[in-house]
């Protein structure tokens, strides 16, 4: 049954023991004798025969844990890395950009977001470089749709900082001007005195409140007034779901493949796609792609 998830077939450099998995707990895995790949001197990989994964739940977990002795390695959120440097400078710590996306999602399918005009103000509007460094002390990057952890298929840094609402840090000019762009968009949708929204997010973390709270004063010279709603998780993404919300600040991950990035959240069709977007011509796009 492939609906499963113990009928995955692989061919990286370890085995799942299938009978130890818990998706509460965490499992095994083993070396894989006959696996292709060889380390620059020639020898044999992996140089580990055995690796077992433990799900602890949260960062706090995580930080006892390596701290008794009782894990060799863990993965923690960027929002707790300097609390871990302070209480433990001796570790050795790895930074690697993560396929989650923190995002501000708005409803398509009902005013005033069913307008694109709404939604590129907004989008214009946006420092996403302060939300960066505010919510994740500047440990991981702007992200365009599809994420800069696959380096060989997403936009350059270079080039994504031409585009309104993702200049660089220090051009101040260009930011003013997708500022005032975006006040005359809003203006031509028809809002000229502003709105007032529900943005809903979830209280099981501080990022996404932080999400909310950073991009209400950013909005507000354009006259958008972001009243924070906080949600358990998974009410929210039921509301996600469902079309239940005007903006949402959330988290999404889609999977080390682009595609799963475009047409998972971006084609009317898609599986996530709750922004509930639908546009023909992105469609084709996307479709295109594919082949």
């Amino acid at each position: 049954d492939l609906k499963l998830p113990q009928s995955g077939i692989g061919t990286g450099p370890f085995l799942a023991d299938r009978n130890s998995f818990d998706k509460d707990r965490g499992g095994t895995f083993t070396r894989r004798p006959d696996y292709w790949k060889k380390d620059q001197f020639d020898n044999q990989l992996p140089y580990l025969d055995r690796v077992e994964y433990t799900n602890l739940g949260d960062a706090a977990a995580v930080f006892a844990a390596l701290s008794t002795g009782k894990l060799d390695s863990g993965g923690v959120p960027a929002e707790n890395v300097e609390e871990f440097r302070k209480a433990n400078p001796s570790w050795q710590y790895l930074t690697v950009l993560g396929l989650s996306r923190d995002c501000l999602l708005m409803n398509c399918s009902k005013p005033p977001f069913n307008d694109v005009r709404v939604r590129q103000a907004v989008s214009m509007a946006l420092d996403r470089n302060l939300m960066l460094q505010l919510g994740r002390s500047g440990l991981g990057a702007v992200t365009p749709a599809v994420n800069p952890a696959m380096d060989q298929f997403t936009l350059p840094a270079a080039e994504l900082r031409t585009f309104p609402g993702y200049r660089a840090p220090d051009d101040k000019k260009g930011m003013e001007e997708d500022r005032a762009e975006a006040k005359k968009l809003l203006t031509a949708a028809g809002h000229a005195n502003g709105l007032d929204l529900d943005i809903v997010t979830s209280t099981s973390g501080t990022i996404y409140v932080m999400i909310a709270e950073t991009s209400a004063p950013q909005l507000e010279p354009l006259g958008i007034r972001l009243k924070i709603v906080g949600q358990e998780w998974g009410v929210l993404k039921e509301n996600e779901d469902s079309g239940n919300y005007q903006i949402a600040a959330t988290n999404y991950y889609s999977g080390p493949e682009p595609d799963l990035h475009l047409q998972l959240y971006h084609h009317t069709t898609g599986g996530r796609n709750y922004s509930k977007l639908s546009d023909p011509e992105l469609d084709n796009l996307i479709e295109q792609q594919r082949r």
